[in-house]
């Protein structure tokens, strides 16, 4: 009799376990109004980057499951049935396939889900894919385009994306720095500046709010040039999506690091490591270059930062809003 009751009760401990999930992800009990869809982490150029023979390139060629799109967000909102993109990368294909089935399509009009498309800045990962829009491909009046007044600008008046402008293929709208854009009463959507490199445009992250909120900011110089602490952002945030670009300053060999203005992850680790102990899984670094040691699923670096209560972000995690 011991022997069941013990049994019984290991079987109850597993089932309730398995029930949990991952801290922070979408309910297992049935979908989230609105999700956030992790489409893609990597650096602009992706993995395995061309030409490039570090381990982690290596290891993507000799194994697709390694291989990893640019850093993407798709948003899903089942109460409308309509889905948004934060970036347009150069895997926006593949990325909108993975979209497509979450909302709701009209038959004829594969974009007909697509209800906007939000922008960070110009630099090749994160624009790039709005070329899929144009008479090459799709070839129709197409999505609503969020930028700033300076991005917009770049695309209106440089080929081949003015193009794109004038025969509609995407339409631009205005955003303003700490405006929210309301997409539906419940959602929102507010851009915040971003101190990052500005040859072509200014820099921006996001906030995504629903009945929680969400932070991303996939590209930034270090967080001393904020203008609010990285650490009131992060403790707003029930997630927060971080510039995950370089690990630390062993990353590469033969550069001054200090030339390289991305945080490092070590150090927003130690900016942030009083979050994740009250609340774990709530900071997800994304946006990593080919040679982030992170990127090694049983690498001693990933295992100490999920120790310490952070995450990496990986294609398909979903996080319920």
């Amino acid at each position: 009799m011991r022997e069941c009751i013990s049994f019984l009760c290991a079987a109850v401990v597993l089932i309730s376990a398995c029930a949990i999930g991952p801290v922070g992800e979408g309910s297992r009990s049935g979908p989230d109004e609105i999700t956030v869809i992790i489409l893609g982490v990597a650096q602009d150029a992706g993995i395995p980057q061309t030409g490039d023979d570090c381990d982690n390139c290596v290891a993507a060629r000799d194994d697709p499951g390694r291989s990893h799109r640019v850093a993407c967000l798709g948003i899903v909102d089942r109460l409308t049935g309509k889905t948004y993109l934060i970036d347009a990368t150069p895997d926006l294909s593949a990325q909108w396939d993975i979209l497509r089935p979450e909302g709701t399509l009209t038959p004829g009009q594969p974009l007909s889900g697509l209800a906007g498309i939000f922008l960070t800045h110009a630099h090749i990962g994160h624009y790039l894919g709005l070329v899929y829009f144009g008479r090459e491909a799709v070839g129709r009046v197409g999505p609503r385009v969020h930028a700033t007044a300076r991005m917009n600008q770049f695309l209106s008046e440089n080929a081949p994306w003015e193009q794109l402008v004038r025969l509609k293929n995407i339409s631009l709208v205005e955003i303003r720095v700490n405006e929210a854009v309301e997409l539906r009463p419940g959602l929102t959507v507010t851009p915040i500046r971003s101190p990052h490199r500005q040859e072509y445009s200014d820099t921006v992250g996001y906030i995504v709010e629903g009945k929680k909120r969400l932070l991303y900011i996939p590209d930034t110089d270090r967080w001393e040039e904020w203008d609010l602490p990285i650490e009131q952002l992060c403790q707003e945030a029930d997630y927060a999506l971080l510039d995950g670009t370089f690990y630390d300053a062993n990353e590469l060999p033969g550069r001054d690091i200090s030339s390289i203005p991305h945080p490092l992850v070590t150090e927003s680790m130690r900016r942030l490591e009083g979050i994740v102990r009250k609340r774990p899984g709530s900071i997800i670094f994304i946006h990593f270059n080919h040679s982030n040691p992170l990127l090694d699923p049983d690498g001693p670096e990933r295992a100490a930062l999920e120790r310490k209560g952070f995450r990496v972000a990986h294609e398909g995690m979903r996080l319920g809003l």
